[in-house]
């Protein structure tokens, strides 16, 4: 790993406990952790929402460091989970007027097919 790499993972051991390491870590990276939210959500507000729920993730991380991969690599799929999560919890706000608007178009057919029946008695 490179030197930066190793400061990045030694920044993120002290963050918890100093402010400073978390600040040095945000302007490091809080550019690339944006454009990477936003190319996954393409939505800025979800993104800046997704940068900052990493950062204050970062910020409480108590789990050890375990240096199996790059630290970007590991920021991004850090990312990349925050964005998910982030999208189920949307998802049933979005698709909630979807479901009433089906079942109001449900009801609609249903009294349409009545309507059918019943001329269908008509006819002699």
């Amino acid at each position: 790993m490179t030197d930066r790499q190793d400061d990045d993972w030694y920044l993120l051991a002290r963050a918890r406990k100093d402010p400073q390491a978390l600040a040095d870590l945000f302007y490091r990276h809080r550019d690339t952790v944006f454009r990477f939210a936003m190319a996954r959500c393409g939505d800025e507000d979800l993104a800046n929402d997704i940068t900052q729920e990493l950062f204050l993730r970062l910020a409480s991380y108590r789990r050890p460091v375990f240096r199996r991969a790059r630290f970007s690599t590991w920021l991004y799929r850090v990312t990349a989970n925050i964005a998910t999560d982030q999208w189920r919890r949307r998802a049933p706000a979005i698709t909630e007027p979807y479901a009433e608007a089906e079942a109001a178009s449900g009801d609609e057919a249903r009294a349409d097919l009545d309507r059918v029946i019943a001329t269908m008695g008509d006819i002699p």
